[in-house]
This record gives C-alpha cells, sequence and structure tokens, in this order.
C-alpha cells in the first residue's frame, strides 16, 4: 500500500457528492459554500434557530473536509464533483490511483 500525496482538499457530503476544492480547507469550504448558492441551497449550523426552506437546504455538519490529490482536484475542476471516487490512507484520489495502489 503506498502512501498519497495530499495538493489541496476537497469538500463533500455524506453520500459522496463533492461541492468544494481547494489548495487549503478554508478554500474547499468558500468553494462549497459558492455551488451551494449558486443552486440556490442554504447551508445551516446545527444550532441555527432560523427556519431554513423546506427542501433548499443542508447542514454544515453534513459536509466533510478532506485532503485530496492533485488527480482528483483536477477531475473535479474538469467534470464537476458528482464523480466516483476512493481513498488511499486519509487521502481521498481518483479510482485510477485507488485501483494502482
Amino acid at each position: 500500500m503506498s502512501v498519497a500525496t495530499a495538493a489541496g482538499y476537497i469538500v463533500h457530503d455524506t453520500e459522496g457528492l463533492i461541492h468544494g476544492r481547494g489548495v487549503t480547507p478554508a478554500l474547499a469550504w468558500a468553494d462549497m459554500l459558492n455551488t451551494m448558492r449558486h443552486a440556490m441551497i442554504e447551508v445551516v449550523a446545527d444550532d441555527d434557530d432560523s427556519e431554513p426552506s423546506p427542501d433548499s437546504w443542508v447542514l454544515a455538519s453534513d459536509m466533510v473536509t478532506t485532503p485530496a490529490t492533485a488527480a482528483l482536484l483536477q477531475l473535479v475542476e474538469d467534470h464537476g464533483g458528482n464523480c466516483t471516487w476512493g481513498k488511499i490512507g486519509l487521502v481521498a484520489c481518483t479510482v485510477a490511483e485507488e485501483a494502482a495502489d
């Protein structure tokens, strides 16, 4: 088993859909918020007392920030976050990278 090198970060939901990417966790999170804003989806905190719209919100705690390889970051840039991906250790990677491991 090899060790994958992280080149940045992705933010994905519990289903594995990637919503943001960036070279730092903060930039990946900002990209995710921008993606959600464009999709008119509100990201709400677990302790937010406001009433979100019934069908256009997601809990911030449902988003996961994960280190990612350069190849996965490029795949998301080129084709969007609705892609199949895997992990080598704690680093998210493309399926090809995972298979080569």
